[in-house]
């Protein structure tokens, strides 16, 4: 299972066009600081300001991306479409 997901993650990757909404508590778990939160998905601002905990953020799915949301979400479809 491994296998087939990290190579569906990596096809995912090289082909690219591929996001993910993902909930921005999640994203901020994910990246570990607010400002580096806000600073690659501005749109979870109101998750910070107003509590909005439902807020989400398109996330592109790129293993090779500029933080490690973008991983995440690469997984995350994988995982979604294998089980």
């Amino acid at each position: 299972m491994r296998i087939i997901m990290t190579s569906a993650a990596l096809a995912i990757s090289w082909i690219g066009g591929y996001y993910l909404a993902m909930p921005c508590d999640k994203i901020h778990s994910i990246l570990g600081a607010r400002q580096e939160t806000l600073q690659a998905y501005p749109e979870c601002s109101p998750y910070f300001t107003e509590g909005d905990v439902a807020r989400k953020a398109i996330v592109d799915a790129d293993m090779f991306g500029t933080n490690r949301a973008q991983f995440a979400a690469a997984f995350n479809l994988t995982y979604d479409s294998v089980s």
